[in-house]
């Protein structure tokens, strides 16, 4: 019996991104390249993942016995192994993420690897903000 899962469902993998890779050169500046940028560095799109808000709610103690709350506001990228394509290219850390559902233009917080029971990647998750 093979410890395989599943692919996600291509259903459930309804949007696109457009990733503008980071330049460390341009950082400084605050910016990103852009596809006129003729290092190979250009945008490309990856079909078929989902994106899905996480919020996230911290309470902090202000002293006096009060406390404040600081909601959050992320995303969760997910890229499946086998119907997200095409897959040369994955997202990397600080780059910029355009998605195509709601236009918002979000950076990459973190971009892991999931594995399924063995040394396979299932799919990838990373925050977005």
């Amino acid at each position: 019996m093979d410890d395989i899962i599943d692919p996600i469902p291509i259903e459930l993998l309804d949007d696109a991104i457009k990733v503008t890779p980071y330049d460390a050169d341009k950082s400084k500046k605050g910016s990103w390249s852009t596809s006129s940028d003729s290092d190979g560095s250009a945008d490309y799109t990856i079909r078929h993942v989902r994106v899905e808000p996480a919020t996230s709610v911290s309470v902090q103690s202000v002293g006096s016995n009060t406390s404040t709350q600081v909601v959050t506001g992320a995303y969760t990228l997910i890229i499946d192994s086998a119907n997200s394509v095409p897959l040369d290219r994955l997202p990397k850390l600080n780059e910029k993420v355009e998605v195509q559902s709601t236009q918002q233009s979000l950076i990459v917080k973190s971009f892991d690897p999931i594995y399924d029971f063995g040394t396979h990647v299932h799919h990838w998750e990373g925050v977005l903000k």
